[in-house]
């Protein structure tokens, strides 16, 4: 704790949060829809983000041996 006290307060922080969202919300299916709504587009987002650094730095054209087939497992591992 000496040395890394922003862990233990982020987890905190998110705790009290998570807890709080879900005691406003109707049922466990509103807090999953509401909660997938929060942070889904941010994952595809930053998934892509990866994918188009990725690309951009040469990987695909230097590693011709990557199928399509291998990319949309990573993806669907990722999102």
């Amino acid at each position: 704790l000496g040395f890394f006290p922003g862990v233990p307060i982020f987890l905190f922080i998110s705790g009290f949060l998570i807890s709080k969202s879900s005691a406003n919300s109707f049922s466990w299916k509103d807090y999953a829809v509401k909660r997938l709504g929060r942070i889904e587009p941010a994952l595809i987002a930053s998934v892509m983000f990866a994918l188009l650094l990725t690309w951009l730095s040469g990987y695909f054209s230097q590693n011709s041996n990557v199928s399509f087939v291998d990319l949309l497992i990573l993806i669907l591992a990722k999102i």
